[in-house]
């Protein structure tokens, strides 16, 4: 995949563009003011990708279309800190 560097993963490259957009909202806000439509325009790619990362990132607390009991969840932590 372009742009991916080895072992790096979806979220690691979606989180570095996701600060590369935060960024360019700044300066355009910096420049034009904050009500400029392109800083709004920024400001709306990152609630777009910001909800996309969430989803995934969500996405493992779902098995079989059901959701895991968040007790299973807090034993699997315990025993992972435990290991």
């Amino acid at each position: 995949m372009k742009g991916r560097r080895m072992g790096e993963g979806m979220d690691d490259v979606k989180g570095k563009q996701l600060e590369e957009l935060r960024c360019k909202m700044t300066q355009a806000a910096e420049l034009y003011g904050m009500n400029h439509p392109i800083v709004l325009h920024y400001s709306q790619c990152i609630d777009q990708m910001h909800n996309k990362l969430l989803q995934s990132s969500h996405s493992s607390f779902f098995s079989n279309g059901k959701r895991v009991k968040a007790t299973h969840l807090k034993t699997r932590q315990k025993h992972d800190i435990l290991a």
